[in-house]
């Protein structure tokens, strides 16, 4: 007996439930946008984020140094792609002798949008093979609908913001009901 078709993907849970999100008509097209994003920054840990803006934001000028700072994140959190991600983004940075603020944001902003990009791979995936040809087109369209109209730069200034000041992402609320859709 099968526990469904979201059991077997291989996905953090705040993943499938954006997936979930967009195979229900329910939800509308900015509630699968605010999903991707709230995804996207889930899976990136605060303490790393912090850990490369104090990294790149202090202009050695032994970049090899700072490097290796980075380098070592990747040993805190072993099998994070999304750490991954984010450690080569900041070491490409300091090779090419980037810092500051700016350099943060584009480094987390690049980071959210590989992370972003390839979770929505694995779910065009998991719907071109789990649904009817017509229903796998309608799923597609609305991930890519809401993947294209995240704004990655945005979400990583909010992420950089100090935490008394960041905004607290809106969650899409659970719709359950008939009554409960979309405004027609």
């Amino acid at each position: 007996m099968s526990d469904g078709p979201h059991r077997s993907l291989p996905m953090r849970s705040h993943w499938r439930a954006c997936m979930r999100r967009a195979e229900n008509e329910l939800h509308s097209p900015e509630e699968v946008r605010i999903s991707f994003g709230a995804a996207a920054q889930r899976d990136l840990p605060q303490r790393a984020v912090d850990v490369v803006r104090a990294t790149i934001s202090e202009g050695s000028l032994f970049p090899v140094m700072r490097r290796q700072t980075l380098e070592a994140l990747r040993g805190d959190y072993p099998g994070l792609a999304s750490v991954d991600l984010l450690v080569n983004c900041a070491v490409v940075a300091v090779m090419e002798g980037r810092s500051g603020e700016r350099a943060v944001r584009e480094i987390v902003s690049q980071t959210l949008s590989a992370v972003s990009t390839a979770q929505f791979n694995g779910m065009v995936e998991h719907a071109a093979g789990a649904a009817a040809a017509d229903e796998s087109e309608r799923i597609i369209a609305r991930l890519h609908d809401g993947f294209t109209s995240s704004d990655f730069d945005q979400l990583a200034t909010e992420r950089l913001l100090p935490p008394e000041e960041r905004r607290r992402r809106r969650k899409p609320s659970r719709v359950r009901g008939i009554d409960d859709g979309p405004p027609l």
